[in-house]
């Protein structure tokens, strides 16, 4: 590789080995370009925005479902079961083994809520904050790093374009 098209930083280490390898596997000659080049940066960039977090996850024996109740519980105070089935977008089976596991390890805790004995509202104990906090703060930095490297103005029209794919109300 020439020095000028050595990668500069963790991120282009990781995409162009990455991106070398896709065009090992479809031929020496094989470009992406147009959205599929985008579908494929996407794809790299959420690996490598998650990969130091899922590491220290699985030492947990944990996951990115796991963060991602952690997070949300943190975020959303007093949460409630169904609404954090909601957010998650996932069934009540699908959060049951995993919530379970974070209250049974003591990250999460929960309470009846004052006005309805039946609902059960989530927290954070001191130790689920600390975790959560330490595996958001991973990303987080990651994230810096990123919109410090390509300007600051550049982060509003990434949110822009995050935010239509996250409502996919796409016309």
């Amino acid at each position: 590789m020439s020095a000028a098209a050595r990668p500069t930083n963790r991120m282009d280490t990781m995409t162009a080995g990455n991106h070398s390898r896709v065009a090992r596997t479809q031929g020496a000659h094989a470009r992406v370009d147009g959205l599929d080049a985008t579908l494929e940066l996407f794809f790299y960039a959420y690996t490598g925005l998650i990969a130091e977090s899922d590491r220290h996850l699985a030492k947990l024996s944990f996951g990115r479902i796991h963060h991602r109740i952690m997070y949300f519980v943190r975020s959303r105070r007093s949460l409630s079961v169904a609404d954090l089935v909601g957010i998650l977008r996932i069934t009540r089976q699908g959060l049951h083994r995993p919530l379970r596991q974070l209250i049974d390890s003591g990250y999460v805790d929960w309470e009846p809520d004052d006005q309805n004995r039946r609902v059960h509202l989530l927290h954070l104990t001191e130790r689920g904050l600390a975790l959560e906090k330490k595996v958001s703060d991973m990303q987080k930095n990651l994230l810096k790093r990123a919109f410090r490297s390509v300007g600051a103005d550049k982060e509003e029209g990434w949110r822009q374009v995050m935010s239509k794919l996250a409502g996919a109300n796409l016309t």
